[in-house]
């Protein structure tokens, strides 16, 4: 298991963007206190490296005032992804290993795979059935939400922006970002298709159900939108852009994205996984001997 103490200042960088960014969501609703958010998060590692950065954090001063997380399946790399991680919850539809009913039901919980390069949102109820928010609906959570500050600070037609997601996506997220208004752009899976179109506009998201995902921006193109545009709209959408990490997909980034967007509307994770219903699907996971054939 990597230590905290061996991530650098990966942690910090993406801690403090958090930080601020919760600082101007607070100013730019006067103050007031969240009626819905939930502020405690249970978080399955899934026994892999994502439990370093996150314990990291926990360390930075004013990280746990904004967000609690309580770590599961931490540090048993002999039980990596066994039982746990995004890939169980989503495809196997089943709640991780240490999730407990009279402690976890109906709390926000989020399950990384063993890398921390994607993550499944999802909640437990009092039966102890499964509710997960997938990967497109994480992403067009975020998308929508960078479109709605373009509309605020005046940049809507001033800065292009995307989400490309594989043809296997579910197929009422289309509907839905047309609805709201959001170009969206069907590609081949895999993120090799995926990326030269994300890099033709300004602003470009990209994901995959199963918690794949990432968000970048010209940064040239950014400051030339928002010259002189010094409003909390335009503030805002500057820093939030800075908890995105733009060269890989990566579960902590995502996690602080989403956590921000949760706050500033004041979403609960049932909100949250109600943005959109999903159109009746069937999924399934064949295992096979070799998969070179």
């Amino acid at each position: 298991m990597t230590r905290p103490e061996e991530v650098g200042n990966y942690h910090i960088t993406f801690c403090k963007a958090f930080l601020d960014y919760l600082t101007l969501c607070d100013e730019s609703h006067g103050g007031a206190k969240r009626e819905k958010y939930h502020s405690k998060l249970v978080l399955d590692c899934a026994n892999g490296v994502g439990a370093a950065s996150v314990l990291s954090m926990q360390q930075l001063p004013g990280f746990e005032e904004r967000l609690q997380i309580k770590l599961i399946n931490e540090n048993d790399v002999a039980l990596l992804n066994d039982g746990c991680g995004a890939e169980h919850v989503q495809k196997d539809q089943k709640l991780p290993r240490n999730w407990v009913a009279n402690e976890h039901t109906d709390l926000k919980c989020l399950s990384f795979d063993g890398d921390a390069d994607r993550q499944m949102y999802f909640y437990g109820n009092h039966e102890s059935k499964l509710t997960f928010v997938d990967g497109d609906k994480q992403f067009a959570l975020i998308i929508d939400y960078i479109r709605s500050l373009l509309e605020k600070c005046g940049a809507l037609d001033k800065l292009s922006h995307v989400l490309v997601q594989t043809a296997y996506c579910n197929s009422h997220v289309t509907s839905y970002l047309k609805k709201q208004g959001v170009e969206n752009v069907l590609v081949k899976t895999g993120v090799k298709y995926a990326e030269p179109v994300v890099a033709q506009y300004d602003i470009g998201a990209n994901d995959e159900p199963n918690g794949h995902g990432t968000v970048t921006y010209k940064q040239e193109a950014l400051e030339a939108a928002l010259k002189g545009n010094e409003s909390i709209e335009a503030r805002k959408l500057r820093a939030f852009l800075k908890m995105s990490n733009t060269v890989v997909g990566d579960s902590v980034a995502n996690m602080l994205m989403i956590e921000s967007i949760l706050y500033d509307r004041d979403m609960t994770v049932q909100e949250f996984a109600q943005i959109y219903e999903e159109n009746p699907a069937r999924l399934y996971k064949i295992k096979v001997q070799d998969k070179g054939n």
